[in-house]
């Protein structure tokens, strides 16, 4: 257990304390780099001459492996193995299953079962792909952050040919606020509830970062907040920051360089934070909450957050609340759990985390990609694959960030901060990141991996994965009731 926690850099709280209100934006940067910095040296150690060395040499490829020495899993490489992934189906033909679906179902009527959008991606991966193809310019116009990205577009400039009752003009965010609202509206139906008595009640945390802030803020006031109530829409912004050089051994901040978000880990991170979480009304007034986000689901009676990513694609269909997947991690949630995360095969190796069980303490885990690249590590995961194709897997298990967390559980979790990796980007700059997955490895954390059937990764992050993208919005916006509540938000869809 103890390798576990090795990597864990005391740096959360002191940047999450200066993101509130109360300082003017500069001062907050200011004293967020001026934290960070320092953990930055203490994360490099013995590495910051060699790194700097390497960085001044134009040496890319020294450096990039001085960075996986110090972002890379601590713990025994050799006790990691095959975690236990539970079947959603057996869940289902069980005796359980009726009861607790019913459950699930008074859950989310009753306004107890919050979602949590991670909407602040800034589809550097998507614009990349498409500048190859489509040049500089059109890239950046129709890859801008993934909140407002139409896949529509995307596909009709590259001589796809759209359907007659293609929505085209609706960005991957709103998508996913319609499509709630769509299965949201059938639940209630069914149910024999007033539709907008369930929409007023439905939690949802929305993270995006400063750079989409305003026109977000506006989006959602434009379009009546896609039917649900304003004060129960909780921003949290999550700033975008700058870089760091080493120069004579010493971390300096790059103010006027690049600026990036620092991972959904941060963003994460910042639902315990004082300060940074608000709503806005019709008017487009932000009030701030007098406590945190996660102060704030509990004393609004939310059991359950359940996490979900803007560019999984499944959320464009009724799996943004599958009641199956939601009424198993309620029984498992009894039995002990706080987390309970989808499972999925992903054997194009997309960029992702892989779900793990360290075989000597039992516990399960994600690792992401950046904590895997050191030759021992990557022996390891290799021999593990190799083991799961012998057992004709399509691939390790993998994280979707499809996450449902129980909302007592997280507060412990959250109080322990999460391990800061570093990327170079650039011609040498430095930025922190810190992932959501990691959360997992917290010492509070007791995680149960689940699968229906054989689940892949649908993922849109590239131009790749257009064709599947479009597959998943023709279905989208064949739905009557999708249409229909999409006209009654936006007047007209080009």
């Amino acid at each position: 257990m103890r390798g576990i926690f090795l990597n864990f850099i005391s740096i959360g709280f002191f940047f999450l304390l200066f993101s509130s209100k109360e300082y003017p934006l500069t001062t907050r940067r200011t004293k967020i780099l001026s934290g960070i910095k320092f953990r930055i040296a203490s994360a490099l150690s013995g590495e910051l001459s060699q790194l700097r060395h390497a960085l001044s040499q134009g040496d890319i490829d020294e450096a990039q492996k001085i960075i996986d020495r110090v972002n890379s899993y601590k713990g025994d490489a050799q006790a990691l193995g095959l975690p236990e992934v539970l079947n959603v189906e057996d869940f289902i033909n069980s005796c359980d299953y009726s009861y607790y679906r019913e459950k699930a179902l008074s859950l989310i009527l009753d306004g107890k079962y919050g979602v949590e959008f991670f909407f602040a991606g800034a589809a550097t991966r998507l614009r990349n792909s498409l500048e190859r193809v489509l040049g500089k310019e059109k890239a950046q116009r129709l890859a801008g952050p993934m909140y407002f990205v139409d896949i529509w577009a995307i596909a009709e400039a590259l001589g796809y040919e759209l359907p007659e009752y293609a929505l085209k003009g609706i960005g991957m965010g709103p998508r996913q606020f319609l499509q709630l609202n769509t299965v949201l509206t059938q639940l209630a139906l069914q149910a024999g509830v007033e539709p907008g008595e369930v929409l007023s009640r439905q939690k949802i945390v929305l993270h995006i970062n400063s750079e989409i802030e305003e026109r977000v803020r506006r989006d959602l006031v434009e379009h009546n907040f896609y039917g649900f109530n304003p004060q129960n829409i909780i921003l949290v912004v999550q700033p975008v920051l700058s870089g760091f050089k080493i120069e004579k051994d010493q971390v300096i901040p790059v103010v006027e360089g690049p600026k990036y978000p620092y991972g959904h880990g941060y963003a994460f991170q910042q639902l315990v934070a004082s300060g940074v979480s608000y709503y806005i009304d019709r008017e487009n007034r932000a009030t701030y909450l007098d406590r945190n986000a996660l102060e704030f689901l509990k004393n609004s009676g939310v059991e359950i957050l359940a996490m979900g990513r803007i560019n999984d694609l499944t959320k464009f269909t009724s799996q943004i609340l599958d009641i199956d997947k939601i009424s198993f991690a309620l029984r498992l949630i009894e039995q002990g759990y706080n987390i309970v995360t989808e499972i999925v095969y992903n054997p194009q190796q997309q960029k992702g985390g892989f779900f793990f069980k360290d075989m000597q303490s039992g516990k399960q885990f994600f690792l992401e990609g950046l904590s895997l690249n050191t030759p021992e590590l990557e022996q390891r995961v290799e021999e593990l694959r190799e083991k799961v194709s012998k057992e004709a897997s399509p691939s390790l298990p993998n994280s979707v960030s499809r996450t449902y967390f129980e909302i007592h559980g997280l507060q412990n979790i959250l109080s322990e901060n999460l391990p800061l990796n570093l990327r170079i980007r650039g011609r040498g700059c430095l930025y922190p990141e810190l992932l959501w997955g990691d959360v997992t490895r917290s010492r509070y954390a007791k995680t149960a991996g689940i699968m229906k059937g054989e689940e892949f990764i649908q993922d849109f992050k590239e131009l790749k994965d257009l064709s599947l993208a479009v597959n998943y919005l023709s279905v989208q916006d064949a739905n009557s009731r999708f249409r229909e509540i999409t006209f009654t938000f936006i007047k007209n869809p080009q």
